[in-house]
């Protein structure tokens, strides 16, 4: 469940930066988790280690119903609400222009964790998606 980001500026461009990235991924709120990861380009080492960390484990992000998204170099990706580039959304995130960045966007669209080191799933991801209260009830439902 990987889909590449990189092409951004016809949608957010004219928008506020809360209001962009609100529209942006909006067609996610309320029913997936985000990890959305930034690389200057796909040889960014950063980026190969991340990748490397999220195919270790599909069937966890799976059940988190977690979609990594990756703004990579210029590249044009579409979204669901249209193509977008990835410079349009660092600045709907308050990214910075460039550099390796990863976030994990709630359910709710809220930022959840911000850094600009690969994420592991272990140490970091799983147990702060896993102690928020929609995740619980989630396992609960789930009996988990």
């Amino acid at each position: 469940m990987r889909r590449t980001l990189a092409g951004l500026a016809l949608i957010g461009a004219a928008l506020a930066p809360g209001a962009a990235s609100a529209d942006l991924l909006a067609a996610y709120r309320w029913e997936n988790r985000l990890l959305v990861v930034l690389a200057d380009g796909p040889s960014d080492p950063k980026l190969i280690e991340q990748r490397a960390i999220l195919a270790d484990d599909p069937n966890g992000l799976q059940e988190r119903d977690l979609i990594v998204l990756e703004g990579v170099g210029n590249a044009p990706v579409a979204l669901p609400g249209g193509p977008v580039a990835p410079q349009t959304l660092r600045d709907a995130l308050g990214v910075k222009a460039t550099g390796f960045a990863a976030l994990l966007i709630g359910k709710d669209g809220g930022v959840k964790l911000r850094q600009n080191a690969p994420v592991v799933l272990d140490a970091t991801l799983y147990p702060l998606i896993d102690a928020m209260p929609m995740r619980r009830r989630e396992m609960q439902e789930r009996g988990e």
